[in-house]
């Protein structure tokens, strides 16, 4: 059973993604008591820690690593589009360079157009869905003004 909206709703996204990179893909168990020095605490922070308790105290809760993933392929997007290469990223992220390229260029709303759009589409916020003044998919088509 996928607990990420009750767990975003209990300790918040920004504690929830913490939580994903720390824990994520696996199963942890939330333990009824929160000690100070768990490794949940020093993750999360105390007060998250106590909320992630009260609400799933006592089970073995599966962490998963959506959040996680789509912030970091955010910011590897941004990074991409900044001018690294996908050699750089790969070596900041621990991936290999094909794996970058697949996050740059696997989304269906960046691909197929040239980089300056997709750095104006990616500023304008519309990251993973098609913008009106745009032609996106996998058909190869650019901006309807774009000039070669």
């Amino acid at each position: 059973m996928n607990y990420e909206p009750d767990i975003v709703a209990t300790i918040g996204r920004e504690s929830t993604i913490a939580l994903e990179r720390a824990f994520g893909g696996r199963r942890k168990y939330i333990a009824q008591k929160i000690k100070q020095g768990s490794p949940i605490v020093e993750v999360i922070g105390w007060e998250a820690a106590q909320q992630l308790s009260q609400r799933f105290g006592g089970m073995q809760l599966y962490i998963p690593q959506t959040l996680a993933l789509q912030a970091r392929n955010r910011a590897i997007i941004h990074q991409r589009l900044q001018g690294f290469t996908a050699q750089d990223l790969a070596r900041s992220y621990g991936l290999v360079a094909r794996t970058i390229r697949n996050i740059c260029f696997g989304c269906g709303a960046l691909h197929g157009l040239r980089a300056r759009n997709r750095l104006k589409i990616l500023q304008q916020g519309f990251y993973g869905r098609a913008h009106s003044g745009y032609r996106t998919g996998f058909g190869g088509a650019s901006a309807p003004n774009d000039q070669p």
